[in-house]
């Protein structure tokens, strides 16, 4: 007596099994996905938060400057060391912080933020940057001068709102790299180097990268007014002589030209 189940012959304590492969066909046809790109038409974008490239702020006017390109300074920032009291030999004065609004998300109220450098690539191309920062001397209107004192950058924090910790070493070095600190030099015709693409092709195309002057910025900090940026320094020498206001009269203000130099090699 023979049974056939589901493919399998048996017959007494013998079993056969029988399969049979069928090959299902295929038929194929490729077809093509494009994109091109040009050159952003807002040559002038806008100021982001450190560390929070989604948060856009407008410091006041006065605060500091920027440029306008495919290549630009997104924001540079003014120092304000304020009035002070005139003391016996060399002083170290810290600016006040950056005075700004944010807008997107919108925000009401004035905030601060420890002074900071932004730079916005987007030429398209696979080249690199470099920044420098020069500076005349300190004077009055009038012509009086501190010709020693110097601006200094102690410390410094380095992001970008695309790539990572890791990712932006390898492509971006700065001044603060190995614990140095910068003196943005007066002499004619010398400036120092604040940040640059560590190669001539090390891009960061497409991105922003930002320097905070100070170590120890916290995007999460609320800034008072009050704060200063202990590691933004002007140092008074014990050779600069101030002149000070007579009684009444408006205060001597002395007053540099920093020039920040941002070029398209490296």
């Amino acid at each position: 007596m023979k049974k056939i189940i589901g493919g399998l012959v048996i017959c007494g304590a013998v079993l056969v099994v029988s399969t049979t492969t069928v090959l299902a066909e295929e038929f194929k046809a490729t077809t093509e996905g494009s994109v091109s790109f040009t050159t952003d038409k807002d040559k002038t974008g806008v100021i982001t938060k450190p560390e929070e490239p989604g948060v856009v702020i407008v410091p006041e006017v006065d605060e500091g400057n920027k440029t306008v390109g495919d290549l630009r300074l997104q924001f540079v920032p003014s120092f304000k060391f304020g009035i002070n009291e005139l003391k016996v030999g060399e002083q170290l004065l810290n600016p006040t912080l950056i005075k700004y609004e944010q807008t997107v998300p919108a925000e009401t109220g004035d905030k601060y933020i420890p002074h900071f450098i932004q730079v916005t690539d987007v030429r398209g191309k696979k080249q690199g940057w470099n920044l420098k920062v020069s500076s005349t001397t300190f004077k009055t209107s009038a012509g009086d001068e501190l010709p020693y004192a110097k601006i200094t950058f102690k410390q410094a924090k380095l992001s970008n709102d695309v790539y990572n910790a890791t990712e932006l070493a390898d492509k971006v070095k700065t001044f603060a790299d190995g614990g140095n600190t910068l003196d943005i030099p007066t002499e004619a015709s010398q400036a120092a180097l604040v940040m640059s693409t560590k190669t001539a092709d090390a891009t960061t195309d497409g991105t922003g990268t930002t320097i905070v002057l100070d170590d120890s910025y916290d995007k999460d900090k609320v800034y008072a007014a009050t704060e200063k940026n202990a590691q933004v320094v002007l140092t008074k020498t014990n050779k600069d002589i101030p002149v000070i206001a007579e009684t009444g009269q408006p205060e001597k203000v002395y007053k540099a030209t920093i020039t920040w130099t941002l070029t398209d090699a490296f």
